[in-house]
């Protein structure tokens, strides 16, 4: 008894010793590019949404959605970018097999959508998406160096 109770007492703290070294990396959602010369950054999950489209299958789709909480200056546009992409690893183009729209102070609140490009998904492990991205809106806007990570959610 006194046997089987050391052997318990040894793997109760043996396995607490490792627990206490595990660390949790927490991943915080984040998007940033340049548009047209203009950096854009936004972080956090108040700034940066990563929602599964549960309507969609194979592949599922997720909507990112980045606004920062900074207005153009003389303005009340609060630039954002909003991609669609499937949540599989791979490389997307725009428009046919994913969508992106950015909104500044140019295009208005409604936003302009993108005509040509590219979204690469580089990772979707677990719940974790993340990539990179660049294109070219219908009224000349580029957007370039773009690229995002997150973890999915579900409405």
């Amino acid at each position: 008894m006194k046997r089987t109770l050391t052997f318990a007492a040894i793997a109760i703290l043996s396995c607490a010793a490792f627990n206490g070294c595990y660390k949790q990396t927490q991943y915080i959602n984040s998007i940033g590019a340049t548009i047209d010369s203009i950096g854009f950054t936004a972080s956090g999950t108040t700034q940066v949404s990563f929602y599964a489209d549960t309507s969609t299958h194979n592949p599922t789709m997720v909507d990112v959605s980045g606004q920062t909480t900074i207005y153009t200056p003389g303005t009340t546009t609060q630039p954002s970018i909003k991609l669609i992409i499937p949540n599989v690893a791979g490389s997307y183009s725009i428009p046919s097999q994913a969508k992106a729209t950015v909104v500044t102070s140019a295009t208005g609140s409604g936003g302009t959508a993108a005509t040509s490009g590219q979204i690469v998904v580089l990772s979707t492990t677990s719940g974790r998406l993340q990539g990179n991205f660049t294109f070219t809106c219908a009224d000349g806007t580029k957007v370039t160096n773009g690229q995002f990570t997150g973890i999915v959610g579900y409405p």
